[in-house]
């Protein structure tokens, strides 16, 4: 099943299509918190027919000091009209603490666009998008995935002593 994304409001254009995930409404009123840093891999829309090798970057927490994961791009260069999956996988010691993984989508002229990650329900530290590429036939550019990992805010529950 194909889920169209929401176009974009400025151009009117699609930048890229979610393929294979269910539409759910989370009206949950969690805040989310940002828990990696710049993590980002480039996408080579070509035309030509031919698929690249899968690009990958390294999460990092915020400071960059720490490894969180892996992030991948397959194919990494391919035309307009191909099928990308996007894997992020989150090491062990952060799988239960990354509630959330978004990958923005950053084609230049064309916008940008924001996706959920669907996390695997038996490995939570793996999550996936499989996105078609969008554009004319025979368009070049390069498009940016940042990867951006969330934790729930819980600033909210502050500790007051034991009420005395």
């Amino acid at each position: 099943m194909t889920v169209p994304s929401r176009p974009l409001a400025s151009l009117g254009l699609l930048l890229w299509l979610p393929l294979g995930l269910g539409v759910s409404c989370n009206n949950d009123e969690v805040v989310w918190v940002r828990f990696n840093g710049n993590d980002f891999v480039e996408v080579e829309v070509t035309a030509a027919e031919e698929l690249g090798p899968s690009v990958f970057t390294s999460l990092t927490s915020t400071t960059g000091a720490v490894l969180l994961g892996s992030a991948s791009v397959d194919p990494g260069s391919a035309p307009v009209g191909t099928d990308h999956e996007i894997v992020v996988r989150i090491d062990d010691a952060y799988e239960e603490t990354v509630g959330k993984v978004t990958v923005e989508a950053n084609a230049g002229p064309r916008g940008t666009e924001e996706f959920d990650l669907r996390q695997d329900s038996a490995d939570h530290g793996y999550w996936w998008l499989r996105v078609r590429s969008v554009g004319e036939v025979g368009e070049e550019r390069t498009d940016r995935f940042s990867f951006q990992l969330w934790v729930p805010d819980d600033a909210g529950e502050v500790d007051t002593g034991g009420g005395r």
